[in-house]
């Protein structure tokens, strides 16, 4: 009866869904992740750097906003990486100022956001991202493993110096 119930399940599911299928539990990822729900997602923006500091503070903060108001829409973080060359130049600029967001919002308000993105002038390029939850279980025990070495040369340094 095994055998049957896995031939159902390739049967119900394409083969993108059953590469995203996490084999460690018994619910596919893809089950789970239906219209509307909230899901993490990494937003990239290069902004024209002509504009004034002001005008730059004034559209994160507008994009931060729009992103709060939808259903869901939580920022977790905001990292402004300030004034960076271009591989090669965009609209005749050399430089753009880099901003990535870091937010989980409601899968349906990602079009409204694209749309802001895409028709908003100041904005030389962007690239929204959804974040899969395997690359946030990676980062979890990414942060750990760092955490248990930095207390590990912690204990290292204490020692060290006991000795002297």
């Amino acid at each position: 009866c095994v055998l049957c119930c896995f031939f159902f399940f390739f049967k119900q599911k394409t083969a993108y869904e059953i590469y995203q299928c996490d084999w460690s539990s018994d619910v596919c990822s893809s089950d789970l992740e239906g219209d509307g729900m909230v899901r993490r997602y990494e937003l990239m923006i290069i902004l024209d750097p002509n504009q004034s500091d002001e005008a730059i503070k004034e559209q994160i903060d507008k994009i931060e906003n729009l992103i709060k108001s939808t259903e869901g829409g939580e920022i977790l973080n905001i990292d402004n990486w300030g004034k960076k060359r271009l591989a090669y130049e965009i609209q005749k600029r050399p430089f753009g100022v880099y901003v990535v967001y870091e937010f989980n919002m409601d899968s349906t308000g990602t079009t409204e956001l694209e749309r802001h993105c895409r028709l908003d002038a100041l904005n030389l390029r962007h690239l929204l991202l959804h974040v899969p939850v395997k690359v946030l279980k990676l980062k979890e025990s990414e942060k750990a493993l760092k955490s248990s070495l930095e207390d590990r040369r912690q204990i290292g340094r204490a020692s060290c110096r006991e000795r002297v």
